[in-house]
């Protein structure tokens, strides 16, 4: 992937570069090349992956998607609240200044690429709505894309086009009968998540990462129940 789309990362990943130094001399940090970075990518994408099967029992009891969505991002506010309080001491300057990223943050990327993706799970398979949602992260490239005006690696757009053709192997709507509203929410979806990537990575870089987080959770969440 070219070094245009390189900042396009998450406010954790951006905490991880931003403290890679002082772990370092501590002894702490990963040797580069030792894979660290990709296991933590992993481990998101597995975590992230486990919200439609846990969720849609939910569903299935009678929650709407909103509630499940809501119960989710609510508590995981509350879980980052102390450390954001504590992290935001004396920077609450910055983190006004940076309200309106951290304000798209909630509201588009927290409340609305999961409400989008849990409407979808409603109407399709759970792992196809995945899949919709995942990409996101081709748009991201196109975005970047168009907006340098500088073309991905070979390597980058052999990628995006083995990911759309199995996208288009997995849906095959001809045969399967997945409901196109619940394609379409997914589609949505990526949207939110592709927010979520170029909005983040526009958050100042001396807000902390855990305070962009916990704040876009309370945003999101107060949008949801709104």
């Amino acid at each position: 992937m070219p070094t245009t789309t390189t900042h396009a990362v998450s406010p954790t990943m951006g905490a991880l570069r931003r403290t890679r130094p002082r772990l370092a001399r501590r002894g702490l940090a990963a040797a580069p090349g030792s894979g660290g970075g990709l296991a933590l990518a992993l481990v998101s994408a597995m975590a992230f992956g486990l919200a439609g099967p846990l969720g849609k029992p939910l569903m299935d009891a009678g929650w709407s998607p909103a509630t499940v969505i809501i119960g989710r991002v609510l508590v995981g506010a509350l879980v980052l609240a102390p450390a954001t309080l504590v992290l935001l001491r004396g920077k609450w300057q910055l983190a006004w200044s940076q309200r309106w990223p951290v304000l798209a943050y909630g509201v588009l990327a927290v409340a609305g690429a999961q409400l989008c993706y849990f409407q979808a799970v409603t109407r399709i398979p759970a792992a196809v709505a995945l899949l919709l949602e995942y990409m996101g992260v081709v748009l991201v490239v196109l975005i970047l894309w168009a907006r340098t005006g500088r073309a991905p690696a070979v390597l980058t757009l052999v990628g995006m086009a083995t990911a759309v053709a199995g996208l288009v192997l997995v849906l095959d709507l001809r045969s399967t009968g997945l409901d196109p509203v619940g394609v379409a929410w997914g589609l949505a979806a990526a949207l939110g998540l592709a927010t979520y990537f170029l909005v983040s990575s526009s958050v100042d870089r001396e807000m902390p990462a855990v305070a962009v987080a916990g704040l876009g959770m309370l945003i999101g969440g107060v949008t949801l129940v709104v």
